[in-house]
């Protein structure tokens, strides 16, 4: 059964607001992964909303004991996902979602063989265009550029939602993975 759901894709094309729309829509049928961090939270976060705040050593300890499977370094902070975290999700019989990128989503299949399905969310080229107008030239570079990179990891997912948000909303995209998820 496919109860890991991973949403993938570069910056800017909606993948935090699906996920985040996913869970307000069927809180009892979804739970969201949320990882754990070094980095101090910074203000108005909490705890268990979009990281588990933790110190160096917690962390290394869980990495030592299997819990901390996938992780990545950034800014000398730690992230990494829980199994712990995911186990909890699934055996309270909801679907884990997460937001995470292709290195994330193959270090799940990893673990979970067989309960993983990957959704590949893309944007047309102009909405991501507009979407950037708002930034400074060099970031609108760098995200551009992120996005034609991103593209080459499609292949790693399982399905490919386009979220063309033409009712300026992600609502189509919305109904498009609970489609795909069944």
């Amino acid at each position: 059964m496919k109860n890991i759901v991973v949403i993938g894709g570069a910056r800017g094309v909606g993948k935090g607001t699906i996920v985040s729309a996913i869970l307000k829509r069927y809180p009892d049928k979804f739970g969201k992964i949320v990882t754990f961090t070094t980095r101090e939270p910074r203000e108005g976060e909490v705890d268990g909303d979009a990281y588990f705040f933790t110190d160096k050593n917690d962390f290394e300890t869980r990495i030592a004991s299997g819990d901390i499977f996938e992780r990545t370094e950034y800014n000398n902070q730690y992230y990494g996902m829980s199994k712990t975290v995911i186990n909890k999700i699934v055996d309270n019989g909801k679907i884990a979602i997460v937001d995470i990128d292709f290195v994330g989503l193959l270090a799940l299949r990893e673990i979970f063989a067989g309960q993983v399905v990957g959704i590949y969310v893309t944007a047309t080229l102009e909405r991501i265009k507009r979407h950037l107008e708002k930034y400074p030239i060099e970031l609108q570079k760098q995200r551009l550029a992120d996005y034609e990179n991103s593209h080459k990891t499609m292949e790693y997912y399982d399905h490919v939602v386009v979220n063309d948000g033409a009712d300026g909303t992600v609502n189509e995209a919305v109904e498009k993975v609970l489609k795909i998820l069944g």
